[in-house]
């Protein structure tokens, strides 16, 4: 089994949504700059009523299936999450 980042035990809360707190002390960052990574405004990570809107979940939801993807080649989380940063990924049907 590959190693993943978030693990299905530790990734959701208790409605079964991916746990966007924990994901980000995984990341060791803010909130601020995971809402920048995603290309949210910050209000969206930080007011509940925003953050659990289906269009910033699915979006927190791309991210970790990326990055759990990137993980196995990946030294590390944390370089895997560099790598998520560092290269923008082509827009598809654009």
């Amino acid at each position: 089994m590959p190693t993943v980042l978030i693990s299905p035990k530790d990734s959701f809360d208790p409605a079964g949504l991916i746990a966007a707190k924990r994901l980000t002390n995984m990341l060791h960052i803010t909130r601020d700059e995971r809402a920048a990574t995603q290309g949210l405004s910050r209000d969206a990570v930080l007011k509940g009523a925003r953050l659990g809107r289906p269009p910033t979940r699915a979006r927190l939801r791309d991210m970790v299936e990326i990055l759990n993807r990137v993980r196995p080649w990946a030294a590390s989380g944390h370089e895997a999450f560099a790598w998520y940063r560092s290269r923008p990924l082509s827009s598809f049907c654009d």
